[in-house]
């Protein structure tokens, strides 16, 4: 039985200095570079948590250098694997982080992100990616490594690994560990939404995060595990969160959640489902302010 080598695997979100401009009007926003990329921490938490491979995470959109930056970081951190975070928009930004990577020797690298999810095969046969990874591809993403460690990770077997349905991962590996970038550094929990004034980072007190309502397989989370997340945020001071769901949660759901504390706290609904919960419910939910967005003129809603 061949042995199983320890791998160092980046994760890269890419900058945003080739951004397609938003009059085009994609359906998914680009989040600033003060909000934490949640979704990828999420795949890089997978693999600190469930395997003994090591985990590096790189935010070019905090770099000055920008995509050019994550061909360094590749060879400083003697990255054997990349997975790069795709969005329509930034396709071009997407590719450029990808052939940096590979500059930096990395010899697999991933797509991952919304435009893999949504549009794979706008993706699919690019040079610059090896495969194809799901956003809530954690199962798929330790079986790769898991041949590749032991050097038999060939054309099928990668196939077969990355065409597993999106899943949660095993109960130990799940989470978002906000520790592997400096937390503090990100201080909007929204794109509505801004935490403190001026750039001082003051290690916390002021910095916010998202957290996701739905699991990888976009079915939602149970009360205990988002509360079990809002605790890891309290003990790293995060205190200004905002609950993103892509689905209406059922009202029950909600008063679990909002327990006290719940200051801070702001929950992100898409709309109509938004508009569909109901002010009457929202306050007997402990809701202090609604936040309806972009409004178009001319909006039904």
């Amino acid at each position: 039985m061949a042995r199983e080598r320890v791998l160092r695997v980046l994760f890269v979100r890419p900058a945003i200095t080739r951004a397609l401009p938003t009059l085009f009007g994609f359906p998914d926003r680009r989040d600033p570079a003060d909000v934490l990329p949640v979704a990828l921490l999420r795949l890089a938490t997978t693999v600190k948590l469930g395997s003994p491979h090591r985990v590096f995470v790189h935010d070019a959109r905090r770099d000055r250098a920008g995509n050019r930056s994550t061909r360094a970081v590749a060879r400083v951190h003697r990255a054997d694997v990349a997975v790069v975070e795709l969005q329509l928009p930034l396709l071009a930004d997407g590719l450029e982080a990808a052939r940096a990577a590979r500059e930096g020797h990395c010899k697999l690298v991933l797509a991952t992100g919304p435009l893999v999810d949504q549009w794979p095969a706008a993706v699919a046969g690019m040079p610059e990616f090896d495969g194809l990874l799901h956003s809530g591809g954690a199962p798929s993403l330790l079986g790769v490594l898991s041949r590749a460690a032991t050097d038999a990770l060939g054309a099928r077997t990668l196939g077969d690994a990355l065409a597993l349905a999106p899943a949660p991962p095993p109960e130990a590996a799940r989470g978002c560990d906000r520790r592997l970038l400096d937390y503090a550094a990100y201080r909007a929990a929204h794109d509505t939404m801004r935490a403190g004034r001026g750039h001082r980072v003051d290690k916390g007190r002021e910095a916010a995060t998202p957290v996701l309502l739905e699991d990888e397989s976009n079915n939602l989370r149970t009360p205990s595990d988002v509360l079990a997340e809002l605790d890891d945020c309290a003990l790293l001071g995060i205190p200004k969160i905002a609950l993103r769901s892509m689905s209406r949660p059922p009202m029950e759901w909600l008063r679990e959640v909002a327990r006290p504390p719940a200051s801070g706290r702001r929950l992100v609904l898409p709309r109509p489902a938004g508009a569909a919960v109901g002010l009457e419910l929202l306050r007997d939910a402990g809701a202090w302010s609604l936040d309806l967005g972009d409004l178009p003129v001319g909006d039904a809603d």
